[in-house]
């Protein structure tokens, strides 16, 4: 049995947290599980996507193209991914956010007041617990007690937003699950004066300094690439992501002083930092949108179909 699902909206809108409470509730049922978040440019209030399989097979890939289910927060989402979903599979909306609703032939789709039932329950930002009850009852992705289980982890009492951005690197996938990365997490004013020795960090309450272990990286053996500075990427960008989800703003600092962190962190020659990513509130507005168009480089010339 698979189950392949995306859940679908704006950044903000809790697409993050709703994909780990399916991808929890496998864990819980010791599926195979992946989870992966997909953000457009503009991140907070731009498309974001979550694609979440679970498997008591093994997975070949976490990429989804005809995922069995769909959860659509906005309109937009809903337009983007309906057609995609496969004969047989199931879409479930929130009708406040998605007015206008097609359905394709093969696919069933599902819109509940999902917002107006939690408010007049008092319940109010609670909707998007409804729309994952909605989508289980109607496919049994997992047991009940899981279902619940991962609820009450994910969604019960919220733990402090450093916790949550650390746990979103605990569940990052790395090269052969080696887990090579060390996580130094940097508050103090001690600890931050130390860091602005090696890097700007912008005046931020935070920083994490991600390190790489090249004595447990995974090393491609017909090349002999080590693959530590991968997955210190992976864990950062699954930090980033779930920073942008809770509000805050993030700066990926690849410009420091490798060897003044060493010094002042007293750093074994085994771990190499490879970033630092600097958290806070930002102070600048959302980006335009747009802005890639000047700031990128053509399509054209970032991708090659069959050769290069």
């Amino acid at each position: 049995m698979t189950d392949e699902i995306i859940i679908a909206g704006f950044g903000g809108q809790g697409v993050l947290s709703m994909g780990k409470i399916l991808a929890y509730s496998g864990v819980m049922q010791d599926f195979e599980v992946t989870w992966m978040p997909s953000y457009g440019p503009e991140m907070r209030g731009g498309t974001a996507n979550c694609s979440v399989t679970l498997s008591d097979e093994p997975i070949g890939s976490p990429l989804i193209t005809r995922p069995r289910a769909l959860i659509a927060l906005n309109q937009p989402s809903f337009d983007k991914f309906i057609d995609n979903v496969e004969e047989g599979g199931i879409v479930v909306v929130d009708t406040a956010m998605v007015p206008s609703l097609t359905e394709p032939e093969g696919v069933t789709v599902i819109g509940i007041p999902a917002t107006k039932m939690c408010e007049e329950a008092g319940l109010k930002g609670l909707g998007n617990i409804v729309l994952i009850g909605k989508l289980w009852a109607e496919t049994g992705f997992c047991s009940e007690e899981a279902l619940d289980g991962a609820i009450a982890k994910v969604a019960g009492k919220k733990p402090e937003k450093l916790e949550q951005i650390l746990e979103a690197a605990h569940v990052a996938p790395t090269a052969a699950n080696l887990q090579p990365i060390r996580l130094i997490a940097v508050q103090s004013e001690e600890g931050l004066a130390k860091i602005s020795k090696a890097a700007n960090i912008y005046g931020a309450p935070l920083a994490i300094i991600v390190c790489a272990d090249h004595d447990k990286a995974w090393v491609r053996p017909f090349d002999q690439k080590q693959t530590g500075d991968i997955d210190a990427s992976i864990l950062t960008d699954h930090m980033m992501l779930q920073a942008t989800e809770l509000g805050l703003g993030t700066v990926w600092v690849c410009y420091f002083k490798p060897d003044v962190l060493h010094k002042e962190f007293d750093l074994p020659a085994n771990l190499e930092p490879v970033n630092i990513l600097v958290v806070g509130y930002s102070d600048e507005g959302t980006g335009d949108p747009n802005r890639f168009n000047k700031q990128r480089i053509p399509m054209s010339q970032l991708v090659s179909y069959e050769t290069l």
